[in-house]
């Protein structure tokens, strides 16, 4: 039979620290240093309005996603989506991308960063029987996967790990490299450092740094 394929949609407002995340993931999916995130942009500020409960309440819906945008980041040239298993995105509207996605792939999957106020809807973290998005997203706290020294990396990695494969039936089985995880997280605080005297401007597609910040949990796009 024809190999499953699968996406992850790394979801998150900004300002929670969503990097780290996304680059554990990349780590853990990916093995390693070398991918460079895909990043999947969306019309300004459409994502942060309430999100309404059902889709024929949304009249923004056919617009939410700019299909010149969702294959090939524009602002900064990353990497399609096609060409890693985990992209990363402030579209917070998961069934709006359920909607767009599910039949270009397998399996869909939503692993979401939420810091504070900047959550997603409720809804999507429900750990109800019921729910439809159980199995499929994952709701994280900062406080999960935030590090600054080595040793909170690997705590850090091996606490995203965990609730992957106890959240995620579909990842279960999988023999993830964690040390490849944390080998990313150190690569990425480097260039952090390195680029925290250089204009906001600055940006590196690798990692999702900006320029002009620092720690590990420098701002992303």
């Amino acid at each position: 039979p024809p190999q499953q394929t699968y996406h992850i949609f790394q979801v998150a407002r900004p300002h929670t620290g969503s990097a780290i995340l996304n680059n554990i993931l990349l780590g853990l999916f990916e093995n390693g240093v070398d991918q460079n995130q895909a990043f999947m942009h969306a019309y300004d500020y459409i994502e942060y309005v309430p999100p309404p409960l059902s889709n024929e309440e949304d009249p923004t819906f056919e617009q939410i996603i700019d299909p010149r945008q969702y294959k090939e980041g524009e602002r900064h040239h990353e990497s399609s989506i096609y060409s890693t298993v985990v992209t990363k995105t402030h579209l917070v509207r998961i069934d709006v991308q359920i909607e767009k996605f599910e039949g270009q792939f397998d399996h869909i999957f939503f692993l979401v960063a939420q810091r504070g106020n900047n959550t997603v809807a409720s809804r999507y973290c429900s750990d109800d029987k019921g729910s439809k998005y159980r199995g499929m997203v994952l709701c994280l706290d900062y406080d999960d996967f935030h590090c600054q020294t080595r040793e909170e990396m690997v705590k850090s990695v091996a606490t995203v790990r965990r609730r992957i494969q106890q959240v995620l039936p579909y990842f279960s089985r999988i023999q993830f490299d964690e040390a490849a995880a944390v080998e990313r997280l150190v690569a990425m605080s480097e260039t952090t450092e390195r680029l925290k005297n250089e204009p906001l401007e600055v940006y590196d597609t690798k990692f999702g740094i900006y320029g002009g910040r620092t720690g590990t949990a420098a701002r992303s796009s």
